[in-house]
């Protein structure tokens, strides 16, 4: 029997449909993460701006059993608590706490054979009635319909599924309530995050409640580092930390005030930034000591949108010619200028640049006023050493307009930001034409 696949990222688009006609754009989307080991981490359902509606955080024990959950609900501002426990194996208990962690209301599920909802009860005061859940052949839902405890039938909706891939995942269903089509569900999913495209963690890292630009990771992948703003000027630095494969919650670094751009070091140790200051982008150097954010050190430069080649070399922007590219090896809090990139600076705008540890290519970002075709993100071939560098015309990518390219892993997808959200594409959707 062949072993089911692992889902690390799920997402289902949700269209209003009126009649044979569907909705232009989904009205709310609902993403889930998954664990390695199959187990849900995280869903969020998302209004069609990309803002968060509702957050549910799963909590296991140490044998990966739900003991309960985190949440916040439309119109909360905090998270409240879900406790969860077995009664025996086909019946689960869910109370829902107050602030002062007392239980106002609960829900009992009688599952069956695979762990899924027959009926659920619900419980206040009194019991305030049931849900129904059938379910097709392959296990996808089928009905399901609220009975209160009248015995009347409310909220009942059933599912016609268009399009499934396998036994295990659907792609494309219908919700139907009093023999209308009232929805069209379009499903995807991706057994790594790697290898999917589209906005980057949407409600974890890319939100709608504002726009995030300048990511960068440590080498290991645990860390990643990151601006948020609703004021361009004016941004905010968030590290996310990833725990067994998944993106926590990011914290906002308050030791960093009010920044510009910034990137992190490969080993999670630094970050050096700039601010706005009229013309000027002030550099800083901010570093951890004993697992604590440090005073940041002066620069002593103008520079910008940062890349860490390695954990002593940095390319980043300079003013120079409307922007030029440069790099350093760092010495201290001095950079040591040298010349890897001076060949793709010319009288327009160039910035943003990421440099190959490897020294195997350069990806950077030029924008030729009124010339579409020098506006992008480009990428050149280095034909020499790491020693004697041989930089090839650069070619500009097949993807739409944006900065901050930074490659995850060894060659397994781009990220880079549209001043919006932060984008990923797989490394083999990028059409380059030449091989590394």
């Amino acid at each position: 029997m062949a072993e089911t696949k692992k889902i690390s990222f799920e997402k289902i688009e949700y269209y209003a449909s009126v009649g044979d006609s569907l909705a232009e754009f989904p009205y709310k989307q609902k993403v889930t993460y998954y664990y390695p080991n199959g187990k849900p981490y995280r869903w969020i359902d998302l209004d069609s701006a990309g803002s968060i509606l509702t957050d549910y955080i799963y909590q296991y024990d140490t044998t990966w059993t739900q003991t309960g959950a985190q949440y916040i609900e439309p119109g909360e501002e905090d998270y409240a608590m879900e406790r969860n426990r077995f009664e025996d194996e086909h019946t689960l208990v869910t109370e829902w706490l107050d602030k002062e962690g007392e239980v106002f209301y609960t829900m009992i599920d009688n599952l069956n054979a695979e762990g899924k909802t027959l009926a659920a009860t619900f419980i206040g005061d009194t019991i305030h009635g049931r849900d129904s859940t059938f379910y097709t052949n392959e296990g996808f839902v089928q009905r399901i319909f609220f009975t209160n405890n009248k015995g009347k039938i409310l909220n009942d909706r059933s599912f016609e599924y268009d399009s499934i891939a396998d036994p295990d995942n659907w792609i494309r269903r219908k919700k139907i309530m009093g023999d209308t089509i009232q929805e069209i569900h379009f499903r995807s999913w991706f057994e790594s995050g790697a290898i999917s495209s589209g906005r980057y963690y949407p409600g974890i890292i890319s939100s709608g409640e504002a726009d995030e630009n300048s990511v960068s990771l440590t080498a290991d992948g645990k860390y990643a580092f990151f601006s948020r703003t609703n004021d361009w000027t004016h941004q905010t630095g968030y590290v996310a930390e990833r725990t067994l494969g998944q993106w926590q919650t990011p914290q906002m670094i308050r030791e960093l005030d009010t920044i510009y751009n910034g990137a992190i070091s490969p080993d999670g140790n630094k970050i050096i930034y700039c601010t706005n200051v009229g013309d000027l982008n002030p550099a800083w150097l901010l570093e951890k000591k004993d697992g604590q954010w440090q005073e940041p050190n002066s620069l002593g430069i103008s520079a910008g949108y940062f890349h860490w080649v390695s954990d002593t070399e940095i390319a980043y922007y300079v003013h120079d010619n409307k922007g030029d590219l440069a790099s350093a090896t760092l010495i201290g809090t001095r950079l040591n200028p040298n010349s890897d990139l001076a060949f793709f600076n010319s009288p327009d705008t160039e910035f943003s640049p990421y440099l190959d540890p490897d020294k195997r290519f350069v990806l950077f970002t030029r924008y030729v006023i009124g010339d579409e075709s020098q506006q992008g993100i480009f990428i050149s071939r280095n034909t020499g050493t790491v020693s004697d560098i041989q930089w090839e015309t650069p070619v500009k990518l097949d993807i739409p307009y944006g900065w901050g390219a930074f490659v995850v892993g060894n060659l397994e997808a781009l990220l880079y930001s549209d001043g919006k959200d932060i984008y990923q594409i797989p490394w083999n959707d990028l059409d380059i034409p030449f091989k590394l």
